[in-house]
């Protein structure tokens, strides 16, 4: 949708009116050929607008809105107010045109408005519908996270949707300021001309109090405007607290795939108990089977004794049979006959006895198999159930896993693109609390109702001698806040930025402001009330541990060094400084590298505090006139991340520079001498360049001067389009810090007129 600037609705001006009011009444009367003249003008240039419109007699003349509120009405000499009031005629006749385009771009707006807030009510509406639906959701966990992601999406659709409209409507309105105040000078400067023209006519004033309700209606138009901005500034705040209880569910959902992925482990693990005790079963049924085959055989043995035993038993009675028929034979060989059957029997019957024996334990043998069979069926029905479980487990928790791994990405496609609605450089102030003993405060923020924070602020210069007041100055910023606001609420608009370091962008923040301005407290604050540092740290940590469950790995590495003198100073060196110095380099794919510099891994946010305790010992502070312990150098704290996933063959290598900048002040007032003037001459030196590059960078420049301080070209790659940067300034309320507060203000809004681009992820696959 083509977006359109609303103009405030101009006083239409009668020619005729104008022309009756234009002669003086001691002025000598027209002659009729000048009447004529004049009429076929008026006329010629009444078919000219009515045929033709603004836009032709833009497209004719080359005039523009601006060129014609500048035009200015010439006559032959001073005193030719003919001459002067037949231009007039047509300048008005053009003006006519002009407002009545400007009247039909109002229309248009008005209707883009209402089919924008038609669009807003059909959109809560559907958000209603999703609401009640959600409550009668009973479907499994594989229909629940695809309702949540498409909730997810359709929310973050709609956050775009406001935050294009928020975006669209704050620069009408300032094209309306502007255009009001145009307008408003045009007008004082058409009256001026008029009252010179026409100054014996009445009618001029009530032509300027005309003027003047249209001017109220449009300052009525404005404020509607803006109650209709912060009417879409609550929907996004209200969308991004649903934005926020999503990330919620995701981490529940998360634990839940946790606790699945538990469950999978425990049955995998009696899997492996069922399959060793089948395995030992196998082998005792196997080991029965060899004890029957054996003792089946044994038992055919001693069959096959026993017959044979039997038919030596029958030969030996039929022998003795024959034995006994006979009466030739002798008596010994009937007692060695009569001892061979008493043997053959006594055999006998202890061969029965032993095939009884061993039918008895081939029975028990058999039984035994027939229970280790059965059991191996159980058991081997058990381990296919166990199987099937296991494989119904791992298929939900690769479904699962992989729908996590797809949320991640597009809440980090999500989130990189709300970052990048905000813009890649934005300025936050803050206002530190006033002292009974500074005098008068000169700073008021301009806050939202009941809240610490907004996004104006306004410096009244001290009065003169003589009793004047001091000028005013209004600025405005991303967000603006008061003496109230916490540390807690400062993170908590900064706490996204961090999130992007984490998902692979370089994020640069830093602290500016003039000495004692609170800028160490707001980076690094207190051990009972910690700064924007200790807090990020907390942040990356406990993010990073949330994403280790969906199997991503980091790695972090932390250095801290200082500036000084335009000199790199390692802070975290147990030695002595190398004696070239340190030496930063910048490669292709925009990693840093500083020669000689400590680099620490890190795996916990108090391994931080230790480093930063250690840092700040050897941190170079002085005394100065406006400050007793004033910070000499730069700090500039850094933290690599360096992530990657198994699972996905993604990974990120992002960069957070967390920056302690020195206090800003003007030699008349710090009063420096000796070391004190050669820091205070390279603080403000290094100061001014990082102000430079802003700009060069926001302006597009052929060359970015890097190079003029040291720590512009070690921020090389931070202040590129491929980062997100944050400035903070800081000011005193004091009102001998006025001027000094005045300096801070105008380069943070120098630097807030400024865009660096669209922010690169350095994420991709994962290379072996």
């Amino acid at each position: 949708m083509t977006t359109r600037i609303p103009r405030v609705p101009l006083t239409t001006v009668d020619p005729n009116t104008l022309h009756n009011k234009g002669t003086k009444p001691d002025a000598e009367k027209p002659s009729e050929r000048i009447s004529v003249k004049r009429q076929r003008t008026e006329d010629s240039s009444r078919s000219l607008q009515d045929q033709e419109g603004w836009e032709a007699i833009s497209a004719s003349t080359g005039l523009t809105v601006q060129g014609l509120l500048d035009t200015k009405m010439t006559g032959k000499n001073k005193h030719d107010l003919k001459g002067k009031l037949e231009q007039c005629m047509g300048y008005i006749k053009q003006l006519r045109a002009c407002v009545r385009y400007l009247d039909t771009e109002a229309q248009m707006l008005e209707a883009d408005r209402d089919s924008l807030e038609a669009s807003m009510l059909e959109l809560q509406q559907e958000k209603e519908g999703e609401a009640a639906s959600a409550k009668q959701r009973e479907a499994g966990l594989g229909q629940e996270l695809s309702d949540k992601q498409q909730q997810l999406a359709e929310a973050g659709e709609a956050l775009q949707e406001l935050e294009r409209c928020k975006l669209e409507l704050e620069g009408c309105l300032r094209d309306s300021r502007a255009a009001n105040e145009q307008s408003a000078e045009r007008m004082r400067s058409l009256e001026a001309e008029l009252q010179r023209v026409v100054s014996q006519q009445e009618d001029v004033q009530k032509q300027a109090s005309h003027a003047q309700d249209q001017y109220n209606k449009a300052q009525e138009y404005i404020a509607n405007l803006q109650e209709y901005n912060a009417q879409k500034q609550r929907e996004s705040i209200a969308l991004n607290n649903e934005r926020a209880a999503l990330q919620e569910e995701h981490k529940a959902l998360s634990s839940e795939v946790a606790r699945l992925t538990a469950s999978n482990t425990v049955t995998q693990a009696q899997l492996e108990s069922c399959k060793a005790d089948l395995i030992e079963s196998q082998g005792s049924r196997a080991a029965a089977q060899d004890e029957c085959m054996r003792l089946r055989t044994e038992l055919l043995h001693a069959t096959t004794e026993r017959d044979t035993l039997a038919s030596q038993l029958a030969e030996a009675t039929a022998k003795l049979k024959e034995f006994e028929s006979s009466t030739g034979r002798v008596m010994t060989d009937l007692q060695a006959v009569t001892k061979a059957k008493e043997d053959l029997e006594e055999k006998s019957a202890s061969q029965e006895a032993l095939v009884r024996t061993l039918r008895e334990e081939l029975a028990d043998v058999g039984s035994r198999s027939r229970a280790a069979l059965e059991e191996g069926a159980k058991l081997s029905a058990a381990k296919s159930a166990l199987e099937q479980t296991v494989a119904e487990l791992q298929s939900q928790l690769r479904v699962a896993t992989g729908q996590i791994h797809a949320h991640e990405a597009h809440r980090r496609k999500l989130h990189n693109t709300i970052q990048d609605m905000k813009g890649n450089i934005r300025v936050f102030c803050r206002l530190r609390p006033h002292v009974e003993e500074e005098g008068t405060g000169v700073i008021r923020p301009l806050l939202e109702d009941g809240s610490s924070h907004g996004t104006g602020v306004e410096v009244t210069m001290p009065g003169t001698e003589d009793g004047h007041p001091g000028p005013q100055h209004l600025f405005t910023f991303d967000r603006v806040f008061g003496p109230a606001a916490s540390q807690d609420d400062v993170f908590l608009e900064i706490s996204q930025l961090v999130q992007s370091a984490l998902d692979g962008q370089k994020v640069c923040i830093f602290a500016y402001g003039q000495t004692g301005s609170g800028k160490t407290h707001t980076m690094l604050g207190e051990p009972e009330n910690p700064g924007m540092i200790p807090r990020a740290m907390d942040k990356i940590f406990e993010s990073s541990r949330g994403l280790q469950a969906q199997g991503w790995e980091f790695r972090m590495r932390a250095s801290m060094m200082e500036i000084y003198n335009e000199e790199y100073r390692d802070l975290l060196g147990k030695g002595a400084a190398p004696p070239r110095g340190h030496k930063v380099v910048h490669d292709a794919c925009g990693n840093t590298t500083v020669s000689d510099l400590t680099v620490i891994d890190v795996m916990q946010s108090g391994g931080v505090e230790t480093l930063m305790k250690r840092a700040l010992s050897q941190r170079s502070i002085g005394a100065t006139a406006l400050n007793e312990r004033s910070s000499r150098s730069h700090c500039v704290f850094t933290l690599r991340i360096e992530g990657s996933c198994q699972g996905t063959g993604e990974s990120s290598n992002g960069v957070l520079n967390l920056i302690d900048l020195a206090g800003s002040e003007r030699l008349s007032k710090s009063m420096s001498v000796g070391d004190r003037l050669k820091e205070t001459q390279a603080i403000n030196k290094s100061l001014s360049a990082l102000g430079d590059v802003i700009c060069a960078i926001g302006s597009k420049a052929e060359h970015i001067p890097y190079r003029n301080s040291k720590l512009t070209w070690f921020l090389q790659p931070c202040l590129g389009g491929g980062a997100k940067t944050l400035m903070f300034v800081n000011l005193s309320p004091a009102s001998q810090a006025a001027g000094e507060s005045l300096c801070s203000l105008r380069f943070a809004s120098k630097v807030n007129a400024c865009e660096i681009g669209a922010a690169r992820s350095r994420s991709g696959p994962l290379k072996n």
